[in-house]
């Protein structure tokens, strides 16, 4: 009896499944993090919403966006206006992007993860995070001084 046998080395075609696995997740973080854009679009384009409701909603939408949103909490302060998700609180696996209106008044956007998650570019955040909440927080600072603006030039007709 005789037997025959062959030998494949399948390590090439294991780092391809590899690839194509962090490939598609990383596609799937990327989604997440339009959505967020999109979103945020939607709520600050509306100048006459009341500012509360978007400060809100900012904190609402941060927190799907992020890589393990189950752990994320989100927190945005303006003046002495706070606004945060239900699950709020601190952290010391921080995100945070401040920004200042033109009239003077500080805010922060505040991204907390509320549990142990993997070491990532910006310790347990993706660097494309910290593009988004800049984003974000620029977006809101354009928005509030657009509103404030628009408030003055109201007044003076």
């Amino acid at each position: 009896l005789r037997a025959i046998g062959t030998c494949r080395d399948i390590t090439e075609q294991r780092k391809l499944e590899q690839d194509r696995s962090r490939l598609v997740h990383d596609l799937g973080e990327r989604v997440k993090e339009l959505n967020a854009l999109h979103l945020a679009a939607d709520l600050l384009r509306e100048l006459d919403r009341p500012l509360a409701e978007m400060l809100g909603g900012i904190a609402n939408i941060l927190p799907p966006a992020m890589q393990h949103p189950h752990l994320a909490a989100a927190r945005v302060v303006y003046g002495d206006s706070i606004h945060a998700t239900a699950n709020w609180r601190e952290s010391t696996a921080e995100l945070r992007s401040e920004f200042r209106t033109l009239n003077g008044v500080s805010g922060v956007l505040q991204v907390v993860y509320l549990g142990s998650a993997p070491a990532e570019a910006e310790r347990p955040f993706l660097a494309e995070e910290r593009k988004l909440v800049d984003s974000l927080a620029e977006m809101l600072r354009a928005t509030i001084d657009r509103r404030d603006a628009e408030s003055v030039m109201h007044e003076l007709q």
